[in-house]
């Protein structure tokens, strides 16, 4: 594979990554018909951004990406990231894209003084949980990931 180059997403980049975002609603059992490219641009490209997004390029194609956010704790005074969606086109798979992908994440986490990165892996991710490990990353056991639906409230 050729050389790869990480960046941020641009607005023109609009389609190839909602198609690539489909791809991984498809793969985790995620409803992949809903319209998500104006909110992708909206969200990625309104001022301040909802979110960051960092995308893949080979010859002049998209091959990958990952978005993220920021979030923040007052009682440890530590920022963080908080990684959305990773995704690799399976072209660009066992390539070191997502690797690049991560050490982007990295870099933007130290511009914006973060202490962690952190993020959510589906269960049943077993390629991801591996690809993570090389990573030295940690389960964190010590908190539960919850949500909250607005709709039901």
């Amino acid at each position: 594979m050729k050389p790869v180059t990480i960046r941020q997403a641009r607005r023109e980049d609009t389609d190839a990554v909602v198609a690539m975002a489909r791809a991984l609603a498809r793969h985790v059992g995620d409803d992949p018909t809903k319209s998500v490219a104006e909110r992708f641009s909206r969200d990625c490209f309104e001022k301040p951004p909802w979110f960051e997004c960092l995308v893949a390029e080979c010859d002049g194609a998209l091959v990958g990406f990952i978005t993220y956010s920021r979030a923040a704790e007052v009682h440890t005074a530590g920022r963080r990231l908080w990684i959305g969606d990773l995704y690799v086109a399976p072209e660009a798979r066992r390539t070191h894209v997502a690797m690049e992908l991560m050490h982007g994440v990295v870099a933007r986490a130290r511009e914006l003084e973060c202490r962690t990165i952190y993020w959510d892996l589906w269960r049943g991710n077993r390629v991801g949980s591996a690809f993570f490990k090389k990573l030295h990353a940690e389960v964190v056991d010590d908190v539960e990931i919850l949500r909250f639906d607005v709709d039901r409230a």
